[in-house]
């Protein structure tokens, strides 16, 4: 008689323990909200299912077959996502001409590097998957769920879509390789640490959450009733509100020694200008947002951060600034405008932003 999935349930176990410990160590690391969009795929590809024939009159013909999968999932977290799939794996045959049917489903957490945002990812698979078997052999199941294992290399795209080849392990039987594609909905969710939501240092309470914690269009940042059908209207004790909208969102030249909390020299200039602007809208307050590329420890990066919008904090109140307008958020490496593969990219992420409050 013919054994399915004839792995022992020791083995299984082993691996389990093993990457059940990365992926706590990498949740543990990674507390950055995701995305937060589900999303459908399908592919196809080759197969390699070999039962065990020890002990059975049967020889196996042909182990290779091709197949095709259904997946749908969830991105939990900035470096996770949940997915559940369905596969039908194809047949293997003997040589007296008899076959044996393998499908499978399962539900598993995939972990991604560096993370699943737009571009290239390589992920890691961890799961529980069950068979399903028919054919024209007589056989016997040993192992009626799995423990799977995968690894893969994914290419999102800024549309939604995205194209995958992956690596699928099931068990010593039964293998897939394949290329998909998948495509995303919903609106992605604010990348918005969970230590940031409550972050208070100094000044007027500051809600993270919603102010949408992000570069927005100035005029998308102006209160309420200084907008109308989306033109500006007139603010008080200023002619031209453009010198509000100009001063808010990334602070652009306003820089620092890199790991430093030493201003540039051209900084200073600039923040004079943001001084004046501050003390023209003097009922108006303010948020000063910290950004860092993502050299060095995390931890480190986001007080750096905080430090750095406590100097220009420091400064601003030099020039005139009451300290009760000013709140502060160290976002450290968090919240990137690029990918941090260049210098020219680390450069654009280290920035500070100026919201309204």
């Amino acid at each position: 008689m013919i054994s399915v999935r004839e792995a022992s349930a020791k083995r299984s176990k082993a691996i389990f323990r093993v990457l059940f410990s990365f992926s706590l160590l990498g949740l543990s690391t990674f507390s950055t909200a995701g995305d937060g969009q589900w999303y459908l795929g399908i592919g196809g590809g080759t197969t390699t299912l070999e039962p065990e024939t020890t002990g059975s009159p049967f020889r196996l013909d042909q182990t290779n077959a091709t197949g095709y999968k259904l997946f749908a999932g969830y991105d939990w977290k900035q470096k996770f996502s949940f997915e559940g799939f369905y596969a039908e794996l194809g047949e293997a045959t003997f040589t007296n001409g008899s076959n044996l049917n393998y499908s499978v489903f399962g539900l598993g957490l995939n972990y991604y590097l560096p993370d699943n945002d737009v571009g290239p990812s390589l992920f890691l698979k961890l799961g529980v998957s069950g068979f399903n078997n028919n054919g024209t052999v007589n056989f016997n199941v040993e192992n009626s769920s799995q423990i799977y294992v995968g690894a893969g290399l994914e290419i999102k795209f800024e549309n939604g879509y995205a194209i995958r080849g992956e690596f699928d392990y099931y068990d010593r039987d039964a293998q897939y390789f394949g290329l998909s594609i998948s495509k995303r909905f919903g609106r992605a969710k604010d990348h918005i640490p969970d230590w940031a939501r409550d972050m208070q240092v100094g000044g007027p309470e500051f809600d993270s959450e919603e102010s949408g914690y992000t570069t927005l269009k100035p005029e998308d940042m102006l209160p309420e009733d200084t907008r109308s059908s989306g033109v500006i209207e007139s603010i008080p004790d200023l002619d031209n509100p453009a010198i509000l909208t100009s001063s808010l969102g990334v602070l652009e030249g306003v820089s620092f020694v890199p790991g430093t909390t030493t201003l540039n020299p051209e900084s200073t200039r600039i923040l004079d200008r943001v001084a004046e602007t501050i003390i023209g809208y003097g009922t108006t307050n303010f948020v000063l947002i910290g950004h860092t590329d993502d050299v060095g420890d995390p931890a480190a990066n986001q007080e750096l951060s905080l430090q750095q919008v406590r100097e220009i904090g420091a400064y601003l109140e030099s020039k005139g600034v009451d300290e009760k307008r000013l709140s502060y958020i160290g976002a450290g490496e968090a919240e990137p405008r690029t990918r941090n593969d260049s210098p020219e990219g680390r450069a654009m992420n280290r920035r500070i932003e100026l919201l309204l409050n």
